[in-house]
């Protein structure tokens, strides 16, 4: 007679360290044989084994077994116990670039987004340029603006690196180069046309002061006739249309 016995087997299960998530993890071990090798976990806690994947439920050690019982031709495989560590998980911020804004302008709204989808904090970092209240975004004095966006993580995403943003908080100036041209008695006058910058949308003129004779359109137009001899201390006024900035 002869005997023919069943072949051994053998099991590989290398499992290493892992990071947080959310989605079900495959399992990775083989049995020599070729035949499915079937997990389970000792610390369900921490684990849980569905078929050949496992369902993360807390951070800690992990530890999972490997079997294979085998069959008509494989005899059982010795099991195989894996620990492993689960680690919080990494996060990134997505914040876009800030355009710049006026001063006395509208609020703006702030957004960015965590890839935990954990939510996104802002601090004004020139609080004397701009503060934040929530997300809502508010200038305060012209200048270079600096908004830090944080998430902090929790039990399983570690913090994300801040993100900072820069925008220019812009207001009104009067361009037109001090002093303006002298006049004379009786004599159509003639100034370059006033231009302003830094504020939005167009600009409305007023003046108060003009010497007898002379008048200021909205567009920066001075123009008319001196009626009456003497030095003039004028006021200048520009707004815009967005703003209403003097």
């Amino acid at each position: 007679t002869i005997t023919v016995n069943q072949a051994s087997q053998t099991i590989t299960f290398n499992q290493g360290s892992t990071q947080w998530s959310s989605v079900p993890l495959s399992i990775g071990a083989t049995a020599s044989s070729g035949i499915p090798v079937s997990f389970s976990s000792s610390t369900t806690n921490i684990c849980a084994v569905s078929g050949s994947n496992m369902t993360l439920v807390g951070l800690g050690t992990c530890t999972i077994t490997a079997s294979q019982a085998g069959n008509t031709n494989y005899s059982p495989a010795a099991s195989v116990t894996q620990s492993f560590s689960v680690t919080p998980a990494p996060q990134t911020i997505s914040f876009g670039a800030l355009s710049d804004m006026p001063l006395g302008g509208p609020t703006v709204t702030l957004s960015a987004t965590a890839s935990s989808f954990l939510p996104v904090t802002f601090v004004s970092s020139t609080p004397g340029v701009c503060m934040v209240s929530g997300a809502v975004l508010t200038a305060v004095a012209a200048g270079s603006c600096s908004i830090v966006a944080s998430q902090p993580g929790n039990s399983y995403y570690s913090a994300a690196p801040n993100v900072t943003r820069t925008c220019n908080v812009t207001d009104i100036q009067i361009a037109t180069p001090p002093p303006l041209p002298t006049g004379e008695m009786s004599v159509s006058y003639y100034a370059p046309t006033l231009s302003a910058s830094g504020g939005t949308g167009s600009y409305a003129w007023a003046a108060t002061g003009l010497p007898s004779g002379l008048t200021l359109a909205s567009n920066g137009v001075l123009s008319g006739t001196p009626t009456a001899t003497g030095t003039s201390s004028v006021n200048l006024q520009v707004t815009d249309t967005v703003t209403s900035r003097v």
